[in-house]
């Protein structure tokens, strides 16, 4: 059985509310990610979406990694432990550099790609959105014309 649904039984089990019972299932299927992302080397771009995905349960799901990592005591060495815990911390303490960093406007909207690129809404509108909420937040696109470029080539089709 799989972890996130085992966390639904025992969240039922224990009479959680529904809300409850998403939070913990959500920490089960996360916890993973903080240790991969440390991994793979911490980037505004993964800890944005990550924290896009997550939000405020991120910290959750980063204690929730540290406590697993923890629990590994006898296969892991002290600096590992140190190294890793120090690794949370960061991903946590990005979480509030984030949350004081003011939220800009979008450089585009919906309606912009409907008006600028003859788009529909559909599926693929959201992912276009998203991908330039992204890309404004790292600092990869800069002004409403870079946003309309990288749209442009969003649209493109893959090769």
């Amino acid at each position: 059985m799989e972890g996130a649904s085992m966390a639904r039984d025992i969240g039922e089990n224990l009479r959680l509310s529904v809300n409850e019972t998403h939070y913990l299932q959500k920490l089960v299927k996360n916890h993973m990610r903080p240790g991969v992302m440390l991994q793979q080397g911490l980037n505004d771009k993964r800890l944005f979406r990550f924290y896009s995905e997550t939000g405020r349960d991120g910290l959750g799901i980063a204690l929730m990694s540290l406590a697993d990592r923890y629990s590994a005591l006898g296969s892991l060495s002290e600096n590992d432990l140190a190294e890793f815990t120090a690794g949370i911390f960061q991903i946590m303490h990005q979480f509030y550099e984030q949350m004081k960093r003011p939220k800009m406007a979008p450089f585009l909207n919906g309606n912009d790609l409907i008006k600028q690129l003859g788009l529909k809404p559909g599926p693929e509108f959201r992912r276009i959105l998203e991908t330039l909420e992204e890309a404004q937040f790292t600092g990869e696109i800069k002004t409403r014309d870079e946003a309309l470029a990288l749209a442009r080539t969003l649209l493109q089709p893959v090769a």
